[in-house]
């Protein structure tokens, strides 16, 4: 059987020194507070791994809860790793400890158990429905029993905010594929597949009238 390499990745190098000032104008705080929607929960199950991470404002919010916290940044735009560098710099205290991986997330693989909890914030719709599976199973594995990963995207909901978000969600795919070269064209559900990879769900908050969410979701202990 032939191995195939996934495509590179999208390029966000270059929307890195504009994508702060792009989301407080569009998405007006509701991203900022679906990522932080479960802080508190994630901020005592150290170690923990932030995927996709950005410019490192969840990993600014995660420092000054928690100063000790020994925390992985991966990102495979080496500008958006940079940024968040420098944003978090003067938060930390010397006690803290913060590792930062420039590296594709298909091909990044955590070592089994490594973490106490994870966070991927609007990273899942990234990618085409084909490579969640496997990527999703492999975060899971990174994750100790009884772990915490939290989930924030974007999603279409029913009822009157139905169409709305359906062209939102087409005019930012179409954005992003122009500006980075994103391989996804449209939002798959992640819920099976978390639930296939050992998840359970504990928790989900709505943002922007449901069309932005923030899950907790719980890796099962063995079944005695």
């Amino acid at each position: 059987m032939t191995f195939r390499r996934p495509s590179p990745p999208a390029d966000f190098d270059r929307l890195a020194v504009h994508y702060d000032w792009i989301e407080a104008v569009c998405a007006a705080g509701c991203l900022r507070r679906a990522r932080n929607a479960f802080l508190a929960e994630l901020t005592p199950v150290s170690p923990i791994g932030l995927i996709g991470e950005g410019t490192g404002r969840f990993l600014e919010r995660l420092a000054r809860s928690d100063s000790a916290a020994e925390i992985t940044v991966v990102d495979a735009s080496r500008a958006m790793l940079e940024r968040a560098r420098r944003r978090v710099a003067p938060t930390f205290r010397s006690r803290a400890r913060v590792d930062y991986v420039q590296a594709d997330v298909r091909l990044w693989e955590p070592a089994c158990e490594a973490f106490g909890g994870l966070a991927t914030h609007f990273l899942l719709d990234c990618f085409p429905s084909g490579e969640l599976p496997g990527l999703i199973a492999a975060f899971a594995r990174g994750l100790r029993p009884g772990g915490l990963w939290v989930v924030s995207d974007f999603r279409i909901p029913s009822g009157v905010m139905h169409r709305p978000a359906r062209a939102l969600v087409a005019l930012l795919y179409a954005g992003f594929r122009r500006a980075t070269g994103l391989g996804a064209q449209s939002l798959a559900d992640p819920t099976p597949m978390l639930e296939d990879a050992g998840m359970e769900l504990r928790d989900r908050r709505l943002f922007a009238a449901g069309v932005v969410y923030s899950e907790l979701w719980r890796k099962r202990t063995a079944s005695v």
